[in-house]
């Protein structure tokens, strides 16, 4: 299924947002918190969609985010590895997380 998630800003304005298939909206929301937690540093929060039809909602994230995304599942996790790099490229205002960036750079290391 195509999902949508939408970052919210510190206004809980929207700052960005990406397509991304998944399987289930559990799933969906797992990997839209995660995408949402690795550019917290713009990002306070996410709407999870599904064509019309919305999924989830966290706003604001709490600081305990990072404890709460270690306990994600692997394939939740691989799945937004795989989507932040996606993310960087979209030129939203999201897109210039430098946690983000940082995140990506370091996965690319040689």
């Amino acid at each position: 299924m195509t999902y949508r998630v939408f970052f919210l800003g510190e206004s809980a304005g929207v700052i960005g947002s990406h397509d991304f298939e998944a399987s289930s909206d559990p799933f969906a929301t797992a990997i839209a918190f995660l995408l949402s937690d690795a550019c917290s540093d713009l990002c306070y929060g996410f709407q999870v969609w599904r064509g019309k039809q919305r999924v989830a909602s966290l706003w604001p994230m709490n600081g305990a985010s990072a404890g709460v995304a270690a306990r994600m599942s692997a394939d939740a996790r691989k799945a937004a590895l795989e989507r932040e790099h996606l993310i960087l490229l979209s030129r939203s205002r999201v897109s210039r997380s430098k946690k983000l960036l940082a995140r990506v750079a370091e996965r690319n290391k040689p």
